[in-house]
């Protein structure tokens, strides 16, 4: 079978595409104006954080306080049970919440307790007495930080320095509740 010239170009037409032959649109021009990166996120506040200095009781209850400008914490144990007290200055304000954390970090470890607010100044924290709180009271009396709320809190950290041979001879006494 013999083709002529004019066979073979329509054949050849037929085969390309319907659309290879219409013109590509043209590139959108680029943008004049660039967006600009948005704003990086505002740092957190500067945490705030005042030091306390200990005083020790033993009576009914032994008694540790933790005492600064802004606040004071207040550790009990008496009768099987660990009383944690968090109390604000005038002026200074407590995190608000049904439940408020209270975070201890120091060299000897962490942990958090959760407490209540008991009043407009006070946050509680009660648990049973057992050896867990009695290792929580040794790492408070070797010193660190006590932290209210979420880090956005406007109370301050309360530093707390290693209460030494006044604190050893106090924890006596939490020895004593602890085994009697």
């Amino acid at each position: 079978m013999r083709f002529g010239m004019r066979s073979l170009l329509l054949i050849a037409g037929a085969a390309l595409p319907f659309g290879a032959c219409e013109k590509a649109p043209p590139p959108a021009p680029p943008s004049a104006v660039a967006t600009p990166p948005p704003a990086p996120p505002a740092p957190p506040p500067p945490v705030r954080s005042v030091n306390a200095t200990w005083t020790f009781s033993s009576d009914d209850a032994c008694t540790a306080i933790a005492a600064s400008s802004a606040g004071a914490l207040r550790v009990s144990v008496e009768r099987e049970k660990l009383t944690l007290s968090v109390f604000g200055a005038p002026g200074t304000p407590l995190p608000g919440g049904s439940t408020v954390p209270v975070a201890y970090a120091g060299p000897s470890g962490s942990w958090t307790l959760a407490a209540r607010p008991a009043g407009p100044r006070r946050i509680v924290a009660t648990e049973p007495m057992t050896e867990v709180q009695a290792s929580r009271i040794l790492f408070l009396l070797d010193g660190g930080a006590i932290r209210l709320g979420r880090a956005s809190t406007d109370f301050p950290t309360l530093r707390i320095p290693n209460a030494g041979v006044a604190g050893q001879a106090w924890f006596d006494c939490v020895r004593k509740v602890l085994l009697p």
